[in-house]
């Protein structure tokens, strides 16, 4: 299987569909973690390993951590932009 290079950013843009917001017309705090796994997903692609290989292969990317910093809120129809890479 391909190596990582050390350091490759990626920035995937998606924007916010009616499922992902709350009442508020915010993005419901649980789903910020769906939109990393999809920008990880994007990533991976865009660095030309498919996560549906990995899986073949039984690895998966589980995610041990999590810290999140809300510093301003992500409406429906806006467009989120998330920067990934690797270290």
């Amino acid at each position: 299987m391909q190596q990582f290079e050390a350091f490759f950013p990626h920035e995937t843009r998606i924007r916010i569909p009616m499922s992902m917001v709350d009442p508020g017309n915010v993005v419901y705090h649980s789903r910020y973690l769906d939109l990393y796994h999809e920008a990880r997903d994007r990533y991976m692609d865009a660095a030309g390993h498919s996560y549906a290989i990995l899986m073949e292969n039984n690895y998966h990317l589980a995610v041990a951590d999590a810290h999140l910093q809300f510093r301003k809120p992500v409406r429906y129809m806006e467009t989120a932009i998330i920067r990934t890479r690797f270290n």
